[in-house]
């Protein structure tokens, strides 16, 4: 029952995650609920994350931290979008 867990552990954070633009998730990922994924970061498959991450960064789960592997070109994930995009809605 609700009542009976103690007061200092009922802390229940409802904030909701922001997944910027050109974002990506691998599967079975946890994100802590008011965490930003900033445009254009990749998160790795099976990470959990606790904090906020820097936009056009690939980030992976090691010894339990995230951390930024390398950085993205934005410019060039953002060219390619649009050609799959336009490739797409020709294809329909």
């Amino acid at each position: 029952n609700y009542e009976d867990i103690p007061e200092e552990y009922r802390n229940v954070n409802r904030d909701g995650c922001i997944f910027e633009d050109f974002s990506f998730i691998g599967t079975n990922s946890c994100i802590f609920p008011g965490v930003k994924i900033g445009q254009g970061a990749v998160v790795g498959a099976g990470s959990i994350v606790r904090a906020d991450l820097e936009p056009w960064g690939v980030y992976i789960m090691k010894n339990g931290k995230m951390i930024k592997i390398k950085s993205r070109d934005k410019s060039k994930t953002i060219e390619n979008s649009r050609k799959l995009l336009n490739e797409f809605q020709s294809n329909k």
